[in-house]
């Protein structure tokens, strides 16, 4: 199984991630892009900017 997790804003991006089993963040910056992300994959985890992650990334 790969390891790391993929971060990206395209239902194709969702795709690969979950084809290949790697947890995927959804970066949703917009209204649009985050109901297509929703639309591919009910169950998604969004963000809306990278902010959140770059904080907790810095606190490991």
């Amino acid at each position: 199984m790969p390891d790391g997790e993929l971060v990206g804003s395209t239902a194709a991006e969702l795709s690969a991630a979950r084809a290949i089993g790697l947890p995927f963040i959804g970066l949703g910056p917009d209204e649009t892009t985050r109901r297509r992300l929703r639309a591919a994959y009910d169950g998604v985890q969004l963000v809306t900017s990278l902010s959140p992650l770059l904080t907790a990334a810095r606190k490991r």
